[in-house]
């Protein structure tokens, strides 16, 4: 709540438009409080919004024990349910323009990879760091390839274009696998 508060706070400090607004309160003789008032709730209620969307599911019990037993603190469970959650969200969007290329079967390929080692990460917490390259590299690289391959296909573009499409797609599916399996290496 603090840095809801804070936030709010800095958003009426810094934004041109709330500035404007309690200098018009000045010159068009409204009271000064109640619009500084208003200005500071509208910006909380917005604050506070933004900060509900992007906060994780609610932490069961049996969750919470599992990143406990891996060594996470309370801070680090929070950034790694944050991180997670964020890469879900680009998973669920990959998967997606996976299901419309139309290629199943590297599409399934790529599909159970991707979703393997998020379990895996699940699964062993304490080794997030070790997951940078596949969550920070690999996805953004390969959501971007696919919509650049779903752009092509729809644009009906020349066949070598779209071969170092596929080619480029064949690539990031390995380097997925590869960084996959290392990643398993870890935690045996």
């Amino acid at each position: 709540m603090k840095k809801i508060c804070k936030r709010t706070w800095d958003q009426v400090l810094y934004s041109p438009f709330n500035v404007l607004l309690i200098l018009a309160a000045w010159w068009l003789d409204l009271k000064f409080w109640p619009t500084l008032a208003t200005i500071l709730l509208v910006n909380f209620a917005i604050c506070y919004y933004l900060e509900k969307r992007n906060s994780a599911p609610h932490l069961s019990r049996k969750n919470y024990q599992h990143y406990k037993e891996h060594g996470l603190s309370d801070q680090d469970i929070q950034y790694f349910r944050q991180e997670m959650a964020t890469s879900l969200e680009q998973i669920e969007r990959i998967l997606a323009l996976l299901a419309q290329t139309g290629r199943k079967s590297h599409g399934q390929v790529k599909a159970q990879a991707i979703k393997a080692y998020f379990h895996a990460i699940q699964q062993e917490p304490h080794l997030l760091a070790d997951s940078a390259d596949f969550r920070y590299q690999l996805l953004p690289s390969l959501e971007k390839e696919l919509r650049h391959y779903q752009l092509l296909t729809t644009a009906r573009e020349d066949a070598s274009e779209l071969a170092a499409s596929r080619e480029e797609l064949d690539r990031l599916g390995k380097e997925i696998q590869a960084s996959y399996k290392d990643f398993l290496t870890l935690t045996i």
